[in-house]
């Protein structure tokens, strides 16, 4: 999942985040405050670190003036358009808190947590974009996520297969 958040107001990030810390609390393996707009969620065993972390655009923008290449200005200017909407439109966007980032998931719970967790942030967010692989968070379809994430498991099965690993006690192993 790819995630892309943009918001006005510095409390209703604060908000959301608490939100999402509880809820990940109460249903995540983990959940870890960094700082004040920065959480770390641990969905579930198999699960990379959800990492929700919110800075003002003109940080980012400004490294990346500097040359700095960024992933958060690359992915929410592209999402955005920030810098040609500021240009167009006259409006400081450079107030804006801003997040960007992704999270592979390990499985349905962890898929539809993850998804839960975004749509909380979302709710408080004034530019949302949410990318979906496996289609639960536009759908809440939990059909479509298990048949997804099962073919890309097939999928990923196959691969190794044809690489020569082999499955040994319900693990796979490398090739001698």
């Amino acid at each position: 999942m790819h995630f892309r958040f943009a918001a006005w107001s510095k409390g209703a990030v604060e908000e959301a985040l608490d939100k999402a810390e509880a809820m990940a609390r109460q249903f995540a393996r983990g959940a870890e405050r960094v700082g004040e707009l920065s959480l770390l969620v641990d969905p579930a065993e198999g699960c990379e670190t959800l990492s929700l972390s919110f800075r003002r655009w003109e940080e980012v923008r400004r490294e990346a003036e500097k040359g700095v290449w960024r992933y958060e200005h690359r992915t929410l200017n592209g999402a955005f358009n920030l810098d040609g909407r500021e240009r167009s439109e006259g409006t400081p966007y450079g107030g804006l808190w801003v997040c960007s980032g992704s999270c592979k998931t390990g499985g349905v719970w962890s898929h539809i947590l993850v998804s839960e967790l975004l749509r909380l942030l979302a709710s408080r967010c004034s530019m949302v974009e949410v990318r979906d692989e496996g289609g639960y968070y536009e759908t809440r379809d939990l059909r479509r996520v298990a048949e997804a994430l099962e073919g890309d498991a097939r999928y990923i099965g196959e691969l190794l297969r044809r690489a020569g690993w082999r499955v040994e006690g319900g693990r796979w192993v490398r090739p001698e």
